[in-house]
């Protein structure tokens, strides 16, 4: 199962980095975002790691770990993510496509899969509530990137 989802940001691909993929606010725009586990001090940089932590349901919460698998600044970034021991495994990807009058067009490549064979058919029902949430989220990650680069944040 691969699906993407494309939004523009009305900002410069260096405010996207300084502002959306800062360690601090790196995947807060999704609503069961809980916090930092860990991060390595050259967050977003290839071969990097970040421990996310989300709600699954009331007070039970998992480790999202995200490393950074290949990158290309301001071109693309791509991460392995892993949660669940595994049951839940992505290789997600943002491109970065800068426009004429300063904004950005992005790109969210996702890719959910499973090291469980038996779990790979779940993958496609846990996944289609993201395919709905997905949107909104970059909609708010857009908008935090915005409201910064406005002096309103």
């Amino acid at each position: 199962m691969v699906w993407t989802h494309r939004f523009r940001v009305d900002a410069g691909v260096d405010e996207i980095y300084e502002r959306g993929l800062a360690a601090d606010r790196w995947f807060a725009f999704y609503p069961a975002y809980r916090g930092i586990d860990a991060v390595d001090d050259n967050w977003p940089q290839k071969g990097s790691t970040i421990v996310l932590r989300y709600s699954l349901a009331g007070p039970l919460t998992m480790r999202l770990r995200q490393t950074v698998v290949r990158h290309e600044r301001g071109v693309f970034i791509e991460w392995d993510e892993q949660g669940l021991g595994g049951f839940w495994m992505d290789r997600p990807r943002f491109d970065f496509e800068a426009n004429e009058d300063g904004s950005t067009m992005v790109t969210l490549t996702v890719r959910p899969t499973s090291r469980f064979l038996v779990a790979r058919p779940l993958i496609w029902l846990i996944s289609l509530p993201f395919t709905r949430l997905t949107p909104k989220a970059m909609k708010t990650f857009a908008a935090s990137i915005e409201r910064s680069d406005s002096g309103t944040d």
